[in-house]
C-alpha cells in the first residue's frame, strides 16, 4: 500500500526527531512525520471525495525513488493513466503546460518527471483542503512529545549509605557463620553473628561506622 511505503520512508528520517512547536495548528508538511496526522487527513479527503490528491503525491514520491529505468517507465505510465490523462479514473487538477511536459517525456521519464505536478497538488491541498481539515471533527490536535530527559542521580545520604552497608554486612555475617557450622548458626542469635563479623572486619583494618 502506498501509504505504508511513504510513511515508512518519511518517518525513517524523523524517527528520533522530536517536535516541540505549537501543534494546535500544524502545517501540512507534518503529515510526513506524524503518521496519525496522515491517517486522519486521508480519512478527511476520502469523505470529501478528493483522496486522489494525496494518493497522487504519495505515488509520485515513490516513483521518484525508483532506480531501474524499465520500472520507472512502467511507474510513469501508471501514474499518467491513473491521474493525468483526460480519461484518468482518478484525475487530479493540473495545468495544461505541466501535463504537456509529462506526456512528452513518458518515453524516457526522468525521476523528476512529476515534481512540478506534485508541487501543484501540494499547493492545492495546502491552500484549500488543509484549512478545512483543521476545522473539521476529524482533526485531533497533536500532543507534544516529551523529551527524554535523563534522570538525575539521587545523592544518597550518609544515613542511607550506612543502612545499606549494615544490610550487606549482616548478609555476609549470615553466610560466614553458616559456613562455619550450620548447627552453630541455628543456635546463634543473628546479632551475635553480626558482632562477630564486625570483629573480623576490624582485625583486617577496615573502618566501619555504625
Amino acid at each position: 500500500d502506498g501509504y505504508d511505503k511513504i510513511t515508512k520512508h518519511q518517518l525513517k528520517k524523523s524517527k528520533n526527531t522530536e517536535i516541540y512547536d505549537d501543534l494546535s495548528k500544524p502545517t501540512i508538511e507534518l503529515i510526513w512525520t506524524r503518521r496519525e496526522l496522515l491517517i486522519d487527513f486521508r480519512k478527511f479527503l476520502y469523505y470529501r471525495k478528493c483522496e486522489e490528491n494525496l494518493q497522487f503525491v504519495i505515488e509520485v514520491d515513490l516513483y521518484s525513488r525508483v532506480l531501474d529505468p524499465f520500472e520507472r517507465k512502467k511507474g510513469a505510465k501508471s501514474i499518467w493513466e491513473k491521474y493525468c490523462q483526460p480519461s484518468a479514473s482518478r484525475g487530479v487538477n493540473l495545468d495544461a503546460p505541466v501535463l504537456a511536459v509529462i506526456k512528452k517525456e513518458l518515453t524516457n521519464p526522468p525521476p523528476s518527471l512529476f515534481d512540478e505536478a506534485k508541487e501543484e497538488i501540494m499547493h492545492i491541498m495546502r491552500r484549500e483542503l488543509w484549512p478545512m481539515f483543521l476545522k473539521s471533527d476529524m482533526f485531533t490536535p497533536l500532543k507534544k512529545k516529551e523529551k527524554n530527559i535523563p534522570k538525575k542521580k539521587v545523592k544518597r545520604s550518609s544515613t542511607l549509605k550506612k543502612y545499606e552497608m549494615m544490610r550487606r554486612m549482616r548478609k555476609q555475617a549470615e553466610e560466614i557463620i553458616y559456613l562455619k557450622s550450620e548447627e552453630m548458626f541455628q543456635k546463634m542469635d543473628i546479632r551475635e553473628a553480626f558482632e562477630e563479623f564486625k570483629e573480623e572486619v576490624k582485625k583486617n583494618s577496615l573502618y566501619i561506622t555504625t
